[in-house]
């Protein structure tokens, strides 16, 4: 039997702890924990194991996000809780029109990081809400693999703090 690049990519990464910090709100570890056995036993998971009725209790602080063949991040879905904290919704949003009128920013870095290395990654620190930092967030960022072992899409998990940061 031939494999597919994807499973022998997934194979011989074999499963490991990834860096994530002690996740102390409840809606992140909950959704690391569902992430964690989506990927059965390998690193990371595939997207034909995403079933968005798995992430509903958490959808409204959710986003999923499709890479491109171009690399770019688009915004598929976007939950209410971060359209309400961010002010905007940002569906259909891509990662490279916030680069243009941003610049780069850890945000922006850290979205790329998660598709160039294919592995989570977790923030807590501002928000950047269209140039007004005024919020703290955690953000949880999980890819998903597609056959080839690249990161085909993101679920991302938010929890906002409206108190503003000093």
């Amino acid at each position: 039997m031939i494999e597919r690049h994807g499973e022998q990519r997934r194979r011989a990464r074999g499963a490991v702890g990834w860096n994530i910090p002690h996740l102390e709100v409840a809606l992140l570890q909950q959704v690391y924990e569902r992430w964690l056995r989506l990927c059965q036993g390998a690193e990371l998971p595939l997207v034909s194991a995403l079933d968005a009725l798995d992430f509903l209790p958490f959808s409204s602080n959710i986003i999923l996000a499709e890479v491109l063949p171009d690399g770019d991040v688009e915004f598929r879905i976007v939950g209410e809780e971060i359209i309400a904290a961010r002010g905007a919704n940002l569906k259909g949003a891509r990662l490279s029109q916030f680069e243009a009128r941003l610049g780069d920013n850890p945000s922006l870095s850290q979205f790329k990081d998660a598709v160039e290395q294919c592995r989570p990654q977790y923030y807590d620190g501002p928000a950047y809400n269209f140039e007004k930092t005024y919020l703290r967030a955690r953000r949880l960022i999980l890819p998903f693999l597609n056959d080839e072992g690249s990161c085909q899409k993101l679920l991302v998990a938010i929890d906002y703090n409206r108190a503003h940061l000093s």
